[in-house]
């Protein structure tokens, strides 16, 4: 799991979105104030269900299925149900799609318990790169902390 993610968005909005282990920060533009929001927790539940764990400790907490996804080519998608009451309350259902080739993860889609979704799609993914100095420092801005 990387400790910390950078994603720069161009539509709708341009914005940059900086995730470490215990803070996230969205900034707009100069004249926008930065949001920042501790993390901390929520990390803790990613790690706690997710991170190192085996296909049959995943099935623990979720219903799995896996299969070879022909509407993202060169894809699998795994689709995760929770089962576990506390998981259930904040997410009812996980999707991701992984590169047949690499295993790396081409796209997430959450579903909230609210009905809500959110996607995520990697595009232009470079594999060992090296990383320029500043990337996973915040523009300047204002910042508002939440």
């Amino acid at each position: 799991m990387p400790a910390r993610l950078r994603l720069d968005y161009t539509a709708p909005d341009r914005r940059t979105v900086i995730v470490t282990e215990r803070e996230l920060r969205i900034t707009a533009t100069a004249a926008t104030p930065a949001i920042v929001r501790d993390i901390t927790t929520a990390q803790g539940r990613v790690k706690k269900y997710f991170v190192d764990k085996s296909p049959a400790e995943l099935r623990k907490h979720f219903t799995v299925r896996a299969f070879v996804d022909s509407a993202v080519p060169g894809t699998y998608q795994v689709e995760m149900i929770p089962t576990r009451k506390q998981i259930k309350e904040g997410l009812s259902e996980l999707r991701i799609w992984v590169d047949e080739e690499t295993l790396f993860l081409r796209r997430m889609r959450m579903t909230f318990a609210s009905g809500d979704t959110k996607t995520f799609v990697l595009g232009k993914v470079q594999l060992d790169q090296p990383i320029a100095p500043g990337t996973f420092e915040a523009p300047e801005t204002r910042t508002v902390t939440r």
